[in-house]
């Protein structure tokens, strides 16, 4: 069986823990809001805690892979635990 969302096992507060990642909970729910103000939007109503319910992983993505002038952009990607995807 393939799993929804893929779930990596991540170093949270010297503790290894399951997380997935934020965006895959984003598309998978079909959220029509834009990911980092309904990420962050939630963040605050939930009180979650960074580095308890989940960490700031920074990756370098293109912007505009179509564009002759793309260019690598830093990208914020939040691994939040399974509980914490769970209450969102």
């Amino acid at each position: 069986m393939k799993d929804l969302i893929n779930i990596e096992t991540k170093n949270i507060n010297s503790e290894l823990i399951q997380t997935i990642n934020a965006r895959d909970l984003h598309a998978f729910l079909e959220i029509t809001t834009r990911f980092n103000d309904w990420i962050n939007r939630r963040i605050t109503e939930y009180d979650f805690e960074e580095n308890i319910d989940y960490i700031i992983v920074e990756n370098l993505h293109y912007s505009n892979l179509s564009s002759a002038k793309s260019r690598q952009r830093p990208m914020k990607d939040y691994c939040i635990s399974i509980n914490m995807a769970k209450e969102l």
